[in-house]
């Protein structure tokens, strides 16, 4: 296990945590390991599905300039999702809604790394519009901010929304110490894998 600050540097006791991290054994059950690439393909199919929009839209708006497209906000882009998630992916209640709004999250960011690379107000490289991502080369990823979160009694296993358990290969004492006085709570999960 790795407590660190917002630098990224070992936090020594005493002082304020803000990040954890763990490496969490690959699920064994194929039912579970299922479920956690479903995750990973939903996260994929929401990012490409609100990116298929956004062109869509600006291809619109080429040849009507009135038309209402769809901002690229992480207001706007979610709600129009919920709108539409029963017809394009009439399978989106086997994963947690937390798949599909990290994907449209990291399209928000990308979109919004461009536009800033586009008009001068980013430093680094420029950075192209974004492509559709394919299974073969996606970073598999997933990110949880909401529903049941958390850690099992055992030290060892954690626990995410729709997935449920998975067992980490470091001890989560020293964290669960800080969640069980208070001085810490689970405010977001990140699930990679390589």
């Amino acid at each position: 296990m790795q407590l660190c600050d917002d630098t990224g540097e070992k936090v020594p006791t005493g002082w304020t945590v803000t990040g954890a991290s763990f490496e969490v054994e690959w699920p064994k059950d194929p039912q579970s390991a299922s479920l956690v690439w479903s995750h990973f393909g939903a996260r994929r199919f929401a990012y490409n599905w609100a990116l298929a929009k956004v062109k869509s839209d600006m291809d619109a708006k080429r040849t009507d300039v009135s038309y209402p497209s769809t901002p690229w906000t992480l207001e706007a882009l979610p709600k129009r999702w919920n709108q539409e998630k029963n017809e394009v992916a009439p399978w989106w209640g086997d994963n947690s809604k937390e798949a599909y709004a990290s994907g449209i999250a990291d399209l928000v960011r990308a979109l919004s790394n461009w536009s800033s690379s586009k008009h001068g107000r980013r430093k680094g490289r420029k950075v192209g519009f974004p492509k559709f991502k394919s299974k073969r080369k996606d970073r598999n990823r997933v990110r949880f901010t909401t529903g049941t979160m958390g850690f099992e009694d055992d030290h060892r296993t954690i626990v995410l929304p729709m997935i449920g358990a998975l067992r980490s290969m470091e001890n989560t004492r020293r964290i669960q110490r800080h969640l069980a006085k208070n001085n810490a709570r689970v405010a977001s999960n990140l699930f990679l894998t390589h």
